[in-house]
């Protein structure tokens, strides 16, 4: 894939984290600031469906039957196992 070069301003603090960071994993700083964006933009998007998932239980709500269901099958299952 290729690469797009960009400018992105650093403070000062932040600049020299990231160089102690880039020299302990041997690794570019480049490097370490791609897999840091993808780190963040992985977790927004988990948040992203974590919220979708909570407004939807909020819109049509589980029936209080269909819980108990759930936990009485999990104690039959988990009785089960050899822990």
């Amino acid at each position: 894939m290729s690469k797009i070069v960009i400018q992105v301003p650093f403070d000062k603090e932040l600049l020299d984290k990231l160089a102690g960071m880039s020299k302990k994993k041997r690794a570019a700083r480049a490097e370490i600031i791609r897999q840091a964006c993808r780190h963040y933009l992985e977790k927004a998007e988990e948040e992203e469906m974590d919220a979708s998932y909570k407004e939807s239980y909020r819109k049509i709500p589980e029936s209080p039957a269909f819980g108990r269901a759930q936990v009485s099958m999990l104690k039959e299952v988990l009785s089960e196992e050899e822990w």
